[in-house]
């Protein structure tokens, strides 16, 4: 399993709503009585009144312990175990990693997080940010090295930079040239990121386009 396989598992909860407990069965009467009775802590009369408006036969929820598990494929555990089974990272995050702090888990992925926040929040996978979390764990049988981009324009939501990702290879994107994307022209440096001011084209003796600098 790759950390890029975790990611597309997490994002398969995208129509899910919230409920504490829930593990991601379709929503029903019974089981909000079920969790009711299992967490009256959390599932107030409020709470209940609120949760049963999504009983319809056909959605299903789950909470954000439930929601890592699915994208790790394990079985069902609370956020406190995820932290406790899983190792502390200490090196730059990577995609399909667990975020966790008190409570609360998510994934990474390319600058986002995917996670079931909360009854009033539900499934949602926005921008990352590191003050938010209080650690990264990662699973040793997961491969977070390949990334498997997707083709297409890709951007490092922490620098706001862009790539464009030619094919699904770790290294298949385009660097240190200028390339015709649909009907336009693009700059790439010998990192890869897109020029976003004005470039310097080299060339050869005989013209031939070697290289970009000064992005």
């Amino acid at each position: 399993m790759t950390g890029k396989d975790i990611c597309k598992r997490a994002a398969e909860w995208a129509s899910y709503k919230y409920w504490y407990g829930a593990k991601g069965e379709i929503a029903t009467v019974t089981l909000a009585k079920r969790l009711q009775s299992e967490n009256p802590s959390v599932w107030t009369a409020a709470y209940y009144n609120k949760a049963i408006k999504d009983v319809d036969g056909k959605t299903r929820v789950g909470d954000c312990s439930g929601l890592v598990c699915h994208a790790y494929n394990i079985g069902d555990i609370s956020s406190y175990s995820i932290h406790s089974k899983y190792p502390v990272w200490a090196g730059p995050i990577r995609d399909g990693m667990i975020l966790w702090r008190k409570g609360h888990v998510g994934i990474y992925d390319q600058g986002k997080v995917h996670e079931l926040k909360g009854i009033d929040y539900d499934y949602q996978c926005k921008p990352y940010k590191a003050s938010e979390w209080a650690s990264v764990h990662y699973s040793t049988k997961v491969d977070y090295m390949s990334h498997g981009y997707d083709v297409g324009w890709h951007c490092d939501m922490n620098t706001g930079r862009w790539w464009y990702q030619y094919s699904t290879a770790d290294d298949g994107f385009y660097k240190n040239r200028i390339v015709r994307i649909n009907s336009k022209y693009y700059a790439f440096d010998k990192d890869g990121w897109m020029c976003s001011g004005s470039a310097k084209i080299l060339t050869d003796e005989n013209g031939e386009i070697i290289g970009v600098e000064h992005c």
